[in-house]
């Protein structure tokens, strides 16, 4: 995806949480547009990132904080540790006080949650993707695996300048 494209997306999405006409549907217009951005920011495979848990995002005392995730590559059990911007995590802070989560009562559940209160799942992370490409006018085939393969390119195109 070019930054373009990426743009389009964002506006489609804040511009759906600006006109959306109750809070339940301001609630899922936010939580997709905070799905979309922060997975532009983490190299997560989709299924490693529609799994995030609270705690993996949030401290004890509810402050967003950068993603540690644990590697299993090789038996080898090594952590990572993905650094947040500060827009990434200014936006998840409203979407903690949105949705009104807590780690004392939330730190277990999923980041993300569907309508039915589970993990949001990859196909439907996929098809919300597609379908705002769609609304945009984008004809190009994204999916969930396009958005990652965009921080990569970004991150080569960042170290290749250097």
């Amino acid at each position: 995806m070019t930054k373009d494209e990426v743009k389009l997306i964002i506006e489609y999405l804040i511009n759906c949480v600006n006109t959306a006409s109750n809070n339940d549907k301001i609630k899922i217009w936010y939580r997709n547009l905070v799905m979309f951005v922060l997975h532009l920011n983490v190299p997560l495979k989709t299924y490693e990132f529609t799994n995030l848990k609270y705690k993996d995002v949030f401290d004890k005392k509810d402050n967003v904080k950068d993603i540690d995730f644990k590697l299993n590559r090789f038996h080898k059990d090594n952590v990572i540790t993905i650094p947040l911007r500060k827009d990434v995590k200014e936006m998840l802070d409203i979407y903690r006080q949105i949705y009104g989560y807590s780690y004392s009562v939330n730190g277990n559940d999923f980041l993300f949650v569907s309508r039915k209160n589970q993990a949001v799942t990859n196909i439907s992370w996929g098809r919300i993707i597609k379908d705002s490409a769609d609304a945009v006018g984008i004809k190009k085939n994204i999916n969930s695996e396009s958005i990652r393969k965009t921080y990569g390119l970004n991150i080569y195109k960042t170290s290749k300048n250097k």
